[in-house]
């Protein structure tokens, strides 16, 4: 698969789940907008960020205005 192919596939799975999320609390209109879809892609940067820190495999920092992150 193609990063392309696997972005597309995430994202697909992403708004799956909002969509779920939705229907499963009765909130109408059962669509997915672009705020809930970023915040939950952002959501799943941030955890798997966190794994890979925890791995050992990237290295996070924070320098004077932002975080950093470095392979290792």
């Amino acid at each position: 698969m193609t990063a392309q192919e696997l972005m597309k596939a995430y994202l697909v799975q992403v708004m799956q789940r909002v969509h779920h999320k939705k229907h499963n609390h009765g909130i109408a209109p059962n669509i997915v907008m672009w705020h809930e879809l970023t915040k939950e892609i952002i959501d799943d940067s941030n955890e798997a960020l966190k794994i890979l820190v925890d791995e050992g495999k990237v290295h996070a920092g924070r320098t004077l205005n932002d975080n950093y992150f470095r392979l290792t």
